[in-house]
């Protein structure tokens, strides 16, 4: 397993970061990768590229995100990753990172063992789900998951490709009343913008809302 974390300009394509896992099909010689969570993001080589995008143009030199480098596998890629914007220009990404082995498995174990979640949230939607979350011993989906230090029916984990804050009974389901499409593999490290389920099949945009 590998996993491209941290910084991404403006926080852009959040989405299409966390861990990717090598499939058993090769492209152009190079490994393919498959990202955790989703059926829509894959990462591959092409050209003098490394690339991830949509399936569909997996072996093309298109994507969203990609770093100019031939290295062999993307875990050694030295060159600073991109990031495509919605004018179509490509953006440097040097806080973008490619890891595996020894740094994502301290990467995991990071997470840090109290996070606060804050801001507010459009019409006060579930704004009672705002403080301290503590992290629990269980691994939710592999990933840390969280229980409300103020009540312990709320909890945080992370399903598919987004981080949920929602009840105890929908742990580790992906659903939930607050949702950051987010691969980051710890939540102090989301920089998505957070969406808050309105009751209506809606998720507006929670700007304010941080952890």
């Amino acid at each position: 397993e590998i996993a491209l974390v941290v910084a991404t300009p403006r926080s852009m394509k959040r989405d299409a970061l966390g861990e990717i896992k090598k499939t058993t099909s090769r492209d152009h010689g190079s490994p393919t990768y498959q990202m955790d969570g989703s059926d829509e993001a894959m990462l591959w080589f092409a050209g003098s590229s490394w690339y991830v995008g949509s399936p569909d143009n997996v072996g093309n030199t298109i994507g969203c995100i990609k770093a100019n480098d031939t290295a062999q596998s993307p875990e050694l890629v030295t060159a600073t990753w991109e990031v495509l914007d919605n004018a179509d220009d490509w953006l440097p990404a040097p806080g973008l990172r490619c890891i595996a082995g020894a740094a994502l498995h301290a990467e995991r174990q990071a997470a840090a063992s109290t996070v606060a979640l804050h801001g507010a949230t459009p019409g006060n939607k579930h704004q009672n789900r705002m403080g301290l979350y503590k992290k629990r011993a269980e691994l939710v989906n592999g990933w840390p998951s969280y229980e409300a230090a103020f009540d312990s029916k709320f909890a945080m984990w992370r399903a598919g490709i987004c981080w949920y804050v929602g009840t105890k009974n929908e742990l580790g389901k992906d659903m939930g009343c607050l949702c950051a499409p987010d691969g980051a593999l710890r939540p102090e490290a989301i920089s998505a913008t957070w969406l808050v389920a309105d009751g209506k099949g809606t998720w507006p945009d929670a700007p304010d809302v941080h952890i």
